[in-house]
């Protein structure tokens, strides 16, 4: 029984009603609903769009008409649980294997898919968890960002 839980969780997760990177403004709406919130990024030409889907707040970057990044974290504030967040990684594989990043800590866990396309996040943090996609253009765009003052 107690393997059978996560199991039911990573197929949900895995299912697709779950958004990945690449996905247009409109299959986002599809999948999630109606948006919560809309923004602006301090990465130039990327909008954030902010949904609540089963539990979860997904916050998406849209670059180009398609989702660049996702930050996926429990509406309710509590920390991701390592099967949580092993479902949004196969999600955004896109048939590719995750290799773990060297950079990572005890409090940040990094990944990077084989081909380089895309680089995951998870933030262990105390005041929550949170697991963050995003592409190789998201990336090398926020790092040639120059900070707001």
């Amino acid at each position: 029984m107690k393997l059978l839980v996560p199991l039911l969780l990573l197929a949900f997760l895995a299912s697709p009603v779950v958004a990945a990177l690449g996905d247009t403004e409109a299959e986002l709406a599809q999948r999630y609903g109606k948006q919560v919130k809309t923004g602006t990024s301090a990465i130039p030409g990327v909008t954030i769009r902010g949904f609540v889907y089963k539990g979860f707040l997904i916050v998406v970057g849209v670059l180009n008409g398609r989702s660049a990044f996702e930050m996926y974290a429990r509406n309710d504030h509590a920390k991701l649980s390592a099967g949580e967040v092993a479902a949004f990684l196969n999600v955004n594989a896109g048939g590719h294997v995750w290799n773990t990043d060297a950079g990572g800590t005890a409090e940040l866990a990094k990944w990077v898919l084989d081909d380089g396309s895309v680089f995951a996040e998870w933030d262990k943090s105390a005041a929550g968890s949170q697991l963050t996609v995003k592409t190789r253009a998201a990336a090398d765009l926020e790092a040639h960002t120059p900070p707001k003052k």
